[in-house]
């Protein structure tokens, strides 16, 4: 048994990581919202959208909306947890959370990518000019 006290975390570290969660609810959410109206393809290109930051008539058109929102968000989600691995490098003295802390920051990554790829290797996704198709049967 070991004779070291359990160490209380670190509050700066125990509120990144709890923001982080709730900024990932919102991603989720704007997924979600994203997959109900079927605008999963409202932009044929990533990392860009119609390769650009800030395509045009993202503010105006429902689909590009809520398409570029879930990106921007995600994008959020990914810069939360690069600084959730370098602040617990940085504070964390337990080689556990630190790892876990690194295990997190891979496995969003490998979110984004998943997400990227799953774009860019789309039936829809075909290169013309029309930005959004729909499915006909």
């Amino acid at each position: 048994m070991s004779d070291s006290p359990v160490q209380n975390p670190n509050p700066f570290l125990k509120w990144l990581c709890l923001i982080a969660l709730g900024w990932a609810v919102l991603v989720l959410q704007a997924g979600g919202f994203t997959t109900s109206i079927q605008a999963g393809m409202a932009f044929l290109d990533w990392p860009l959208s119609n390769g650009s930051l800030n395509p045009p008539g993202w503010l105006t058109e429902i689909d590009k909306f809520a398409e570029h929102s879930h990106r921007l968000a995600a994008t959020g989600l990914g810069l939360f947890c690069i600084a959730i691995a370098w602040s617990h490098h940085r504070l964390e003295k337990r080689p556990l959370i630190r790892k876990a802390a690194y295990l997190l920051l891979g496995l969003i990554l490998l979110q984004g990518l998943l997400g990227g790829l799953r774009v860019l290797l789309d039936k829809l996704n075909i290169g013309g000019d029309e930005k959004f198709k729909a499915i006909t049967f």
